[in-house]
């Protein structure tokens, strides 16, 4: 009867296997060449164990296919959700006076704890508040009414970081013309990390980014209109 673990069998293996691939590169340089691209187009299969220091010992960069156009778009949709329920609640601001959206930013930073499980309506409605204060900021500074730099009162005043701040705000802009972001159940930072693919696609792609508008609401002037469009 073999008492040897099934787990220490397959160790051997993928050990054993590890050592034959490291055994044909190290042979000469086209080998090494071959190895490293079969390697990086995934035509062979490193065990999930060594696969890390693998990449790192020949020095290989992991090839990552992006996804763009309507792939990307539908990728997108697939974490919208249709209600939207907001904890922020925003500022009746006219004139949006800077002292009064200092106040809203301070007393509404609870609300934007990066949760993932939570839609991203607070922090697109914070970020687009954000972006206003450092314009806001920006004005104050060069009229000499505050020596503090923008990054210091996000920091100190309203306890975010500067990279987090840039990403809010990034967010902000984005929710400002595209309004159906807020219902993207993703985390903020993983929204993020796709800034390229998101810009490119609403750039490049004009019919698709009509989808994240937020939809017009008809008037009576829009219905005379298209019932007067309409051939009887």
């Amino acid at each position: 009867m073999n008492h040897i673990p099934y787990i220490l069998n397959a160790a051997y293996c993928d050990t054993e296997k590890v050592l034959n691939i490291l055994s044909l590169a190290k042979s000469n340089n086209d080998n090494y060449k071959t190895v490293c691209d079969l390697i990086s187009n995934n035509k062979i299969k490193i065990p999930k164990l060594y696969r890390s220091i693998i990449m790192k010992l020949l020095r290989i960069t992991p090839v990552t296919k992006k996804i763009v156009g309507e792939e990307f778009n539908n990728w997108l949709k697939s974490f919208l959700h249709t209600e939207v329920n907001t904890y922020v609640i925003i500022p009746d601001i006219a004139k949006r006076d800077y002292y009064d959206v200092l106040k809203f930013l301070k007393d509404g930073r609870g609300h934007i704890s990066n949760r993932q499980n939570r839609l991203l309506a607070d922090q697109c409605i914070y970020g687009y508040y954000l972006e206003i204060f450092f314009h806001h900021h920006c004005e104050e500074r060069n009229k000499g009414n505050t020596n503090q730099t923008f990054k210091e009162i996000i920091e100190e005043t309203f306890n975010i970081t500067d990279t987090y701040g840039r990403v809010l705000q990034w967010v902000g802009r984005l929710w400002h013309e595209y309004k159906n972001i807020e219902k993207l159940s993703i985390s903020i930072h993983r929204l993020y990390s796709h800034r390229t693919q998101i810009e490119n696609l609403f750039k490049l792609y004009p019919e698709l980014a009509n989808d994240w508008k937020e939809p017009v609401t008809p008037t009576l002037n829009n219905i005379e209109d298209s019932l007067n469009n309409v051939n009887l």
